[in-house]
């Protein structure tokens, strides 16, 4: 692909230095496109695991309705953070 071309389509001025760097990422793109699509994905560069933290339930809504300072029925009533009307 022409380096101009691509920069007149992205509306953006292409410098020399820019255009050498450009080639060189297009170049990489290029080598990319020639994996096979049999590659397993890589999902971690380390060997080691990640120890998942067992799950502790939280508060119940029954507690926190009970510390809502404005409910109405069963919904808790509060300020809106946009200025509308709750």
């Amino acid at each position: 692909m022409d380096i101009q071309r691509l920069g007149d389509l992205a509306k953006l001025p292409v410098e020399d230095e820019i255009e050498e760097d450009l080639k060189s990422i297009l170049k990489f793109v290029d080598v990319l496109k020639e994996v096979s699509g049999d590659v397993e994905p890589l999902l971690s560069v380390g060997k080691k695991r990640l120890e998942l933290r067992e799950d502790s339930p939280g508060q119940t809504y029954s507690e926190i309705y009970l510390q809502a300072p404005e409910t109405e029925g069963r919904f808790i009533k509060f300020k809106s953070p946009i200025g509308r009307k709750t």
